[in-house]
């Protein structure tokens, strides 16, 4: 597995380089980050996000990518762009793109017409010029491919190839070609940043199954069992959870929310989200359950909280007002079917208007209960978690009044970038990945306004953040620091001596 390299800097011994270190909570103006070169990451984890190697098909996608009976139609020769081009993308391939972003929130970004030839061969005509061909960007993990987000997209395609009409995925360093095996693609681009697929004629004219069945939401294996009838919880520490976005924007709180453990972000002025969180779940029994979030005042400071259900009738937006709630707090309702389809409510991060600093949204836990009749509460009275831990006896109680709300705080970066070829800001896996934990208030992000000390006027969606891109003030243990003086000091008693 590859992973994230540990920033440690052993040999930072004197005190001028400590107080240096130390200097570089402020932000630089020098293009390089120079200062952020030399600071010591000491809360770094590894990530194994990217996988080594070129992506490899699961067994099963590779079967029935062997298999798949999708007619393969190339663009044919160029002959100008008066001729060989189509003017945009075919209906079936915009549809397709609608579905991607419904359906795959890694997906930051889907492109694809492009009026040319084929790269390296000015005598053959792209796909992408017949409106046929989609690129789907997926945030890069330290400029490699993301695996754990674009794998399972790939494979999803090659195993649904020929009921939705793809006759072509290239993938990490690997393309795939209806009716063959996957093999080692070896073109100038690595396509790690991108899947680029393609439609064959049928199914840019919306005549394969998946069009005439109304584009039907993945298969995908669930999270859990689904939740019994009376309904149940989805715990934040749990399967059922995404974070998605920056990992650097995202707070972990142990020992406080239910079950003892939440996640936390800032909102931020912006029209796309940068962080923001999903929750999973089934229902075993048809019907209209009632939604609530958990709330902890201590991190539920932004009034108006913006969350998406999406149930049997589709997509409802709610703006709740979590400010200083303490408990269950009720978001709605919602009709859900058995029919082992996996239903969402979702939390963003972004508003129309300023919000001001330290605005914190809380990501806690979800609780699914049925309103076709009484229900009977489960022994000792807790609500089943589905997918986490037992909650603690009673339930978990908000922090006590007059503990002090976390200190400061970030706002999310800009947000992922729509310009194509442009490298994504780094997300979070359905699976969840290591986040910067927090111990109670006292480790929190640095204090700040409501924009990042690094970002400028230049900073805009498809340009990334202008300049260094500082994180958040070094989070090093007293006894590092500690052990650095300690070393200091003996090396100067050392000193001494020789003198």
């Amino acid at each position: 597995m590859k992973t994230r390299p540990l920033s440690y800097r052993a040999t930072a011994l004197s005190f001028v380089w400590l107080i240096g270190a130390l200097g570089c909570a402020e932000p630089v103006d020098e293009p390089e980050c120079a200062c952020d070169a030399e600071r010591p990451q000491l809360t770094h984890q590894t990530n194994p996000l990217a996988i080594a190697g070129r992506w490899e098909p699961s067994s099963e996608a590779e079967a029935s990518g062997q298999s798949a009976s999708v007619p393969v139609t190339e663009a044919g020769p160029w002959q100008g762009e008066s001729v060989s081009c189509s003017g945009t993308f075919t209906e079936g391939a915009q549809r397709v793109r609608d579905w991607l972003f419904a359906h795959w929130p890694q997906v930051s970004d889907v492109q694809g017409y492009s009026c040319r030839a084929i790269n390296g061969n000015p005598n053959v005509t792209s796909i992408h010029a017949v409106g046929r061909a989609l690129d789907i960007f997926i945030p890069l993990d330290g400029g490699e491919a993301d695996n754990d987000l674009g794998d399972p997209i790939a494979n999803y395609l090659m195993e649904h190839a020929d009921e939705i009409g793809v006759q072509r995925v290239i993938w990490d360093r690997t393309s795939w070609t209806a009716g063959r095996s996957s093999r080692e693609y070896g073109g100038a681009h690595p396509h790690h940043d991108h899947l680029h697929i393609e439609l064959s004629v049928p199914a840019g004219d919306l005549q394969t199954p998946f069009f005439q069945e109304g584009l039907p939401p993945p298969t995908l294996s669930p999270c859990a069992p689904a939740l019994a009838g009376q309904g149940g919880v989805i715990d934040s520490e749990g399967p059922c959870l995404a974070l998605y976005g920056p990992a650097r924007f995202w707070r972990s709180v142990e020992g406080e929310g239910y079950g003892g453990g939440l996640y936390w972000t800032n909102a931020f002025q912006n029209e796309r989200p940068s962080n923001w969180a999903r929750w999973r779940f089934s229902v075993s029994q048809s019907g209209r359950y009632a939604l609530e979030v958990h709330s902890v005042p201590q991190y539920s400071v932004y009034p108006q909280v913006r969350y998406a259900i999406t149930s049997a009738d589709g997509v409802n937006e709610v703006t709740l007002n979590l400010a200083g709630q303490s408990g269950w707090v009720r978001l709605g309702e919602g009709r859900f079917e058995a029919t082992g389809r996996e239903f969402f409510v979702d939390v963003f991060d972004n508003y129309a208007s300023e919000t001001g600093s330290d605005q914190h949204i809380i990501v806690d836990a979800l609780r699914v209960t049925s309103l076709s009749g009484p229900v009977e509460p489960p022994p000792g009275g807790a609500e089943p978690p589905l997918g986490g831990a037992e909650p603690p006896p009673g339930g978990a109680e908000p922090p006590p009044s007059g503990v002090e709300p976390p200190a400061g705080g970030e706002s999310p970066p800009t947000p992922l970038p729509s310009a194509g070829g442009e490298e994504p800001i780094g997300g979070m896996s359905p699976s969840g990945r290591p986040i910067p934990p927090t111990q109670g208030p006292a480790q929190t992000p640095s204090e700040g306004g409501s924009s990042l000390p690094w970002e400028t006027n230049e900073t805009s969606a498809q340009g990334g953040s202008a300049g260094c891109e500082q994180g958040p003030e070094s989070d090093q243990p007293a006894w590092v620091l500690a052990l650095l003086a300690l070393i200091f000091s003996a090396r100067q008693g050392l000193r001494a001596r020789r003198l």
